[in-house]
């Protein structure tokens, strides 16, 4: 009896061995959205999202353009642009621009990037850069600097990232001193486009 459990236990732990090693093949290797899915989201948002408070600026072409960036190193990931797979023609960043009907002194900007391993909604940052006279992680002789404000929101959905970023026209805030007041309602403004894409996007099921 005792002979025969000898026997049976190196095929026990075999079988253990190779079902771990199966569900963690399993359990890593999630599902990809192709890059025929992101471009359907890119043409639904450039020619179906519209909206009553928001002016788009953009121009459509034939086939998608975007300045396709280097990367600083490919230390970090073999590729060395932002396309995908270094196709030119498929780039992985798309940018959308916006102006407020209410506030001219504005722009939003959306950034669409194909991410295929994103499948569930989530998200990503919620952030804004306008002032350092607030925060104690500066030393003190630094809180004056001045900068142009930027607020973003970012998301993730099947298949893809969006940051929406809104900040001031520059004519504008060079020749006015910005009240906090006026950067509540640059956040507002940045959360009613984040609001009204992400509702578009949900009721079309992308």
């Amino acid at each position: 009896m005792i002979k025969k459990f000898i026997r049976i236990v190196p095929i026990i732990l075999s079988c253990g061995l190779f079902i771990a090693l199966m569900s963690g093949y399993v359990s890593d290797k999630s599902p990809l959205i192709s890059y025929e899915y992101f471009e359907n989201v890119r043409l639904q948002v450039e020619n179906d999202f519209k909206s009553n408070n928001f002016t788009s600026i953009n121009v459509s072409h034939p086939t998608e353009y975007t300045k396709i960036t280097s990367y600083p190193s490919t230390q970090w990931n073999s590729e060395n642009n932002n396309s995908y797979k270094g196709d030119t023609l498929k780039p992985r960043q798309i940018d959308f621009y916006y102006l407020n009907n209410q506030n001219k002194n504005a722009i939003t900007k959306v950034t669409l990037f194909y991410a295929p391993d994103s499948i569930e909604k989530d998200y990503i940052r919620v952030d804004y850069f306008d002032s350092l006279k607030y925060t104690n992680n500066v030393q003190e002789n630094y809180r004056s600097l001045s900068m142009v404000p930027h607020f973003e929101v970012a998301f993730k959905g099947k298949g893809y990232y969006i940051y929406v970023q809104t900040t001031y026209l520059q004519p504008y805030y060079n020749e006015n001193s910005i009240t906090d007041v006026e950067n509540l309602g640059l956040i507002s403004l940045n959360a009613e486009l984040v609001r009204q894409l992400q509702n578009f996007l949900i009721s079309n099921n992308l």
